[in-house]
């Protein structure tokens, strides 16, 4: 929620990415005897990418003849469906936007700063996190 006094006091920051991609924020919180804390949330920013069919893999009948490149089926039985690998993402599925994210590697000479990629300052939380989103190409869900 943004609110008047969070944009005077410097609690909000807005950046618009050039490309599509999984960005990370960190945020570091430190006081005035250097002691510092880092926390890491991530954002897949994708403006463009489009959800496309693939023709290598195409929607049809497994039920209808191999003969007749599955468009007439002679059976009187049910007919059944398949788009499995039909439809895609392309930019998700080639940069795999929707994989599991790495643990940030610790930064600096000391390595003070460091994200523990179990706690709580890495994103474990929202629709984003650094797990894995269950997908097929790019697919996270078909209707």
């Amino acid at each position: 929620m943004e609110t008047e006094e969070g944009r005077q006091r410097g609690y909000e920051q807005r950046y618009t990415p050039q490309d599509p991609g999984m960005y990370a924020i960190i945020l570091e919180a430190s006081d005035r005897a250097n002691n510092s804390k880092y926390i890491r949330r991530l954002v897949l920013y994708d403006p463009v990418s489009t959800v496309t069919s693939d023709p290598l893999h195409p929607f049809h009948a497994t039920t209808a003849s191999p003969a007749a490149n599955f468009t007439f089926q002679s059976s009187l039985k049910e007919i059944t469906v398949t788009w499995a690998r039909h439809f895609l993402n392309k930019l998700h599925e080639e940069q795999s936007l929707l994989g599991s994210v790495r643990e940030y590697p610790p930064q600096l000479e000391d390595f003070r700063k460091t994200i523990p990629y179990s706690s709580q300052e890495d994103d474990h939380e929202g629709l984003r996190t650094v797990d894995n989103i269950p997908n097929v190409r790019g697919i996270g869900k078909i209707c």
